[in-house]
């Protein structure tokens, strides 16, 4: 191939089926819409739910399959879709590592899952920002994390805004120039829960792996011609011009790739609304209505759309070094739902602390990634930004916190003034008081680390044995390969030795494969084990 990178237009014979097939697939959507908007207006005259939790949750009714249906849109995105396939096409087998990064994402879902449910239901949270609210009772922290759910979104959203602008304005002849926690919300019972864990478990084998090795499989399929702008539309072409039944099959994954780009943008619009609806524009005006609210949500909803439009059709450097940012800084709120959720006594962090390693890591991410990762974007031993940020994150947060004990000494307390328990006490004293949120609405009593732990009685919660954690955690590590460069040795166009490889596959790529085996079948148990009701009555643990 030559380097060159140059745009591919599908045939007109090649277009006519996709002009049947994507009027039908918006039809269908619009069918949709117009159920959904009924059945919202529904539940809030039933008094089923309020207008917002009926807009942002589904009035929190979502059953098995509709749960599952959502979170595995989620998972098939125009990235997944579209992304890896053209990362393939250009890295080759290097696109696996998306397998062992989503083993840890269905892990994390999973062990995280269960209490983030419990703590929803019995605290009345409308959104994982919301627990961190009532959990740290930190301004400073909450705003913090705010911040690293809707940037990220925002820029996923332009990811499938350019996913969009790449392939399919490049069908047609035009000129061209990512919430898995909201589920845990959203969905009616347990069970519905575990139905969606399943499908984000088992998702990356039939999406990814798919993906990268469609990207493979294009670069023997494009040999000898110019390597084109959009792998993903050359390879279908390819595919398309076998005429019959790959013709159908490849009308079937435009118009998937279509939906897969509408169902992620449709869910990161959503979660992008709800986050500032219900932490910025509800605090400043906490008298307004519900039917304001839902206003607001709206026109925060088209604003975002806006903007995400503005970056997606601007950004020029594809859909791949979108990625490179948003997962980074997404990385950054894992620490403090992590602590939150299992930490308590020592163990435990102030907010400040989480809050300063959270800002440092995102100033480290943003000035790593534009300063020297962005001219390095295809290059495996460029500094990963997301890795090393959450290495950033954990030093600066460990610092404050030793340094906050060494010098204030002061702690976690539910005593009151009097000397006796008090249910209402502010976990950190000391703070000034544009730091404490208001929190009656989540419940008369503070929420504790012991208050977490009692709702959990009865449960088993694998991720709470250390070894099991510890085992999960180098099980997926292991799948990285560690092997010298340049072997065998490429010298004028071709290798000095045949590759070692195993039924046409490299062996380091055959070996991520099996090994992602175990982590995926942990994961897979794990979900096994949850039950699929809560013991105890969910509406009064307090």
């Amino acid at each position: 191939m030559t380097p060159t990178s140059e745009r591919h237009l599908l045939s007109e014979e090649n277009r006519m089926g996709l002009y049947i097939a994507i009027p039908v697939y918006f039809v269908l959507l619009l069918g949709c819409a117009f159920w959904a908007r009924r059945k919202m207006e529904q539940m809030a005259h039933e008094h089923v739910a309020d207008k917002l939790s009926a807009h942002y949750l589904g009035g929190r009714r979502f059953g098995p399959i509709i749960t599952a249906g959502t979170l595995f849109a989620s998972l098939f995105s125009g990235y997944t879709v579209i992304g890896i396939p053209n990362e393939s096409f250009r890295t080759g087998w290097q696109s696996l590592r998306w397998m062992p990064s989503f083993a840890y994402c269905a892990a994390g879902l999973a062990g995280c899952g269960l209490r983030l449910r419990k703590a929803s239901v019995v605290r009345n949270h409308q959104s994982p920002s919301d627990f961190i609210t009532d959990r740290f009772q930190s301004q400073l922290l909450r705003y913090t994390i705010v911040f690293l759910q809707v940037v990220p979104s925002i820029i996923y959203l332009s990811a499938q805004v350019n996913a969009l602008k790449g392939t399919f304005n490049a069908l047609f002849g035009l000129d061209a120039d990512a919430s898995y926690p909201v589920r845990n919300y959203a969905a009616i019972n347990l069970k519905s829960l575990r139905a969606g864990w399943f499908v984000v478990t088992i998702g990356p084998w039939v999406t990814m792996f798919v993906g990268a090795f469609l990207g493979t499989v294009g670069v023997q399929m494009l040999a000898g011609k110019p390597t084109p702008a959009s792998p993903f539309t050359a390879i279908i072409e390819e595919v398309m011009n076998l005429g019959g039944f790959a013709k159908g099959v490849g009308i079937i994954a435009f118009t998937a790739g279509l939906a897969a780009i509408m169902s992620t943008a449709d869910s990161l619009i959503i979660a992008t609304s709800q986050l500032l609806t219900a932490e910025i524009c509800y605090p400043l005006r906490p008298q307004t209505t519900p039917k304001e609210i839902a206003w607001f949500g709206r026109v925060v909803s088209l604003l975002t759309t806006a903007l995400a439009l503005c970056i997606g059709i601007l950004w020029r450097s594809g859909i791949t070094a979108l990625g490179a940012i948003q997962f980074p800084l997404s990385m950054q709120c894992v620490p403090a739902f992590v602590v939150g959720l299992f930490c308590k006594g020592r163990a435990d962090f102030h907010p400040w602390c989480l809050s300063f390693g959270a800002i440092a890591s995102t100033i480290y991410v943003l000035v790593v990634y534009f300063g020297y990762q962005a001219a390095k974007a295809d290059s495996p031993r460029a500094i990963n930004a997301g890795i090393t940020g959450l290495g950033i994150h954990l030093t600066v947060a460990l610092v404050c916190e030793l340094a906050h004990r060494r010098f204030y000494r002061s702690k976690r307390s539910t005593v009151g003034e009097d000397g006796k328990p008090d249910d209402q006490a502010i976990l950190f004293p000391g703070r000034p008081e544009w730091d404490k949120p208001h929190l009656s609405r989540f419940g008369e009593k503070t929420l504790t680390p012991e208050l977490l732990d009692k709702m959990m009685t009865g449960l088993n919660e694998p991720f709470k044995n250390l070894w099991y954690a510890a085992f999960l955690f180098f099980s997926i590590s292991l799948t990285t390969t560690l092997t010298a460069e340049g072997e065998p040795a490429f010298v004028d166009g071709a290798f000095r030795t045949p590759p070692a490889t195993m039924r046409g596959i490299s062996w380091w790529a055959m070996k991520i494969t099996l090994l992602c085996i175990i982590p995926y079948s942990m994961v897979f148990i794990t979900i096994l084990r949850t039950p699929s009701f809560f013991l105890a009555d969910e509406k009064k643990i307090e």
